[in-house]
């Protein structure tokens, strides 16, 4: 996470600690969230889906140029699409925060 997506969390008063935390906490296969979105992505799931609570809407409008912007490089990467709702597919990876 640079610092392009934490100085505007900080100011937003997010805990910044707490959230690269998440990002970087193993999940089922022992890695963090960031490497599940990126062999997501490389195994056709190219659609990050962000669900977020309605109180928390924003946030995932913030996630999703943070992903438009880290992954678009080079003619490849992550499509962002922040939901209230999980929306299902084969090419879908969802990131859930409530």
């Amino acid at each position: 996470m640079s610092l392009f997506g934490l100085v505007p969390a900080a100011l937003m008063g997010y805990d910044v600690a707490e959230f690269a935390s998440v990002l970087s906490t193993p999940t089922g296969g022992g890695r963090g969230a960031r490497a599940d979105m990126g062999q997501a992505a490389l195994a056709g799931r190219d659609k990050t889906t962000i669900v977020v609570g309605e109180q928390i809407r924003s946030f995932g409008l913030w996630v999703e140029q943070l992903i438009a912007e880290s992954t678009g490089k080079q003619g490849g990467g992550c499509v962002p699409v922040p939901t209230t709702e999980e929306e299902g597919g084969d090419d879908r990876h969802v990131l859930a925060s409530r």
